[in-house]
């Protein structure tokens, strides 16, 4: 047979039933939480690398640029040369 209980009992383990789901879900959350977190900590590490790659690959196209740059003054300045120097750009 069945056991009477007193209601104020009843209603106490009641409350520890739901303060352990409560305690159970929150621990749950807690996991997802951490788990975000170390998504999230591994996506930050992945855009930080791809993002010193990308200005590796930004300091090596400006120092070409800027080699471009000399090389196309000097040039200039040779032209510059024989115009001044030829008689075929002379008026």
């Amino acid at each position: 047979m069945g056991t009477v209980v007193d209601y104020s009992i009843f209603r106490t383990l009641r409350a520890c039933r739901q303060i352990n789901e409560t305690s159970e879900q929150i621990l749950r959350d807690v996991q997802k939480m951490r788990e975000d977190a170390n998504a999230t900590g591994e996506a930050l590490a992945q855009s930080s690398q791809t993002l010193e790659q990308t200005l590796h690959q930004f300091d090596l196209a400006r120092a070409r640029l800027h080699e471009v740059g000399e090389q196309h003054r000097r040039v200039m300045l040779v032209v510059e040369k024989i115009m001044a120097e030829s008689p075929a750009f002379r008026p």
